[in-house]
Formats: structure tokens, C-alpha cells, sequence
């Protein structure tokens, strides 16, 4: 039995992106994969994985990237979030995770609840 403070993707792991002013990273994976590394604020890695690690799951279902964070690596305010698939997979699972973590960075989706009126 584990602590689990390392998640990694194929369905069981988190995945996070982080804002339109979050570091990210570009790597060549072997394989002709992509990689990218975000780092995510820790405060919204939460948003990311979802009860039971549910979005995290919805995200690399969607996008077809592999998705993981690395809670090992943690800073005091971000966290590292490692994306690898194809180019297209990757940029989809980094535009789902910035749509989560800033609800205005793309203009799409904003899944905020409650207040207003």
C-alpha cells in the first residue's frame, strides 16, 4: 500500500496544466511522442484531478495524452505536470487543463458554480 504521491496517466493518474502564465516546458519524446512539462499552483491542482481522480481520467480520455503529476516535485507553490502523446494530444490535454485551472484562458468552457445574480 502506497501514499501515492506520485499519479501517473493511463486512466489512473492526474492531470494538470497550468494558466496562460504558467512555465511550460516542451520536450522531444523518444517514439515521435511529445512531451511537455506545466507547472501547475498547487492550489488548483485539485481542480485538476477531480473526486477519485475523475477529470484527470475525462481529460486523458478526451485528448488521448498520457497525463501525471509528480507531487514528489513539488515547489511550495506549483506543481509539475508531465503530458506526453502526439502533438495533437498533447495540445488538446494542455488547452482542457488551462480551460480547468483559468476558465478565461481559451474563451470556452468556464465550469465556476454558483454566486452571480
Amino acid at each position: 500500500q502506497g501514499g501515492g504521491s506520485d499519479w501517473r496517466g493511463n486512466g489512473d493518474g492526474y492531470n494538470s496544466g497550468a494558466p496562460r502564465g504558467g512555465d511550460q516546458r516542451s520536450e522531444e519524446s523518444h517514439g515521435g511522442e511529445e512531451a511537455a512539462v506545466v507547472d501547475v499552483p498547487n492550489y488548483r491542482v485539485g481542480r485538476i484531478i477531480g473526486k477519485g481522480g475523475s477529470k484527470i481520467k475525462e481529460i486523458q480520455q478526451e485528448s488521448r495524452a498520457n497525463v501525471s503529476i509528480s507531487r514528489d516535485s513539488a515547489t511550495d507553490t506549483t506543481t509539475p505536470v508531465r503530458i506526453t502523446g502526439s502533438r495533437d494530444a498533447v495540445d488538446k490535454a494542455r488547452t482542457l487543463i488551462n480551460d480547468l485551472i483559468n476558465p478565461s484562458y481559451g474563451g470556452g468552457s468556464d465550469d465556476r458554480r454558483g454566486g452571480g445574480g
